[in-house]
């Protein structure tokens, strides 16, 4: 028995939910005035591995979401008409304008341009590369008196002289 707060519009989901059970059982507080609403999943892929192998299915499937949902559930055809009242995937094909959905996608579904000058790079320059290898070679220099640590060894492994 859960607590029925009317008009919820959004169910937002960090991660979906470990079973579909759980995931429709949380989505399902919302629309329950019958207006449409929104159940949004954002995710990482750590997320997908606590999940049951049905639920990373209908995450990673590029199929209508509300049928991968509701398969599992029932034999009803769940297709909503027109297509972009559905999901974002049914949404992305619909067609009622023609070549295109005249209606705009979902706001939380637009994915913000990226531009050029956001991506951080550092220039290296073979000064750089030579003051920071002798760097290295100092600090080599001083533990190798103490415990012989083999730096720049392909196999990247430290070897000690003396154990403490």
């Amino acid at each position: 028995m859960g607590v029925d707060f009317p008009h919820v519009k959004y169910v937002i989901h960090f991660g979906p939910g470990r079973t579909l059970t759980d995931h429709l059982q949380q989505a399902g507080r919302a629309g329950r005035d019958s207006q449409n609403a929104y159940n949004i999943i954002m995710y990482m892929g750590k997320h997908l591995r606590q999940c049951d192998d049905t639920v990373k299915s209908v995450v990673k499937k590029q199929e209508c979401i509300r049928k991968l949902l509701l398969c599992h559930f029932t034999d009803d055809d769940p297709t909503v008409a027109p297509m972009h009242n559905c999901c974002n995937r049914c949404h992305n094909l619909c067609k009622c304008g023609g070549d295109k959905c005249g209606n705009d996608p979902f706001p939380f579904d637009k994915l913000p341009p990226r531009a050029e000058e956001d991506e951080k790079r550092r220039v290296v320059t073979e000064d750089d590369k030579n003051c920071i290898y002798d760097a290295l070679m100092e600090i080599k220099q001083t533990y190798v008196s103490d415990f012989l640590i083999a730096l720049f060894n392909p196999l990247w492994k430290i070897r000690t002289k003396y154990l403490v």
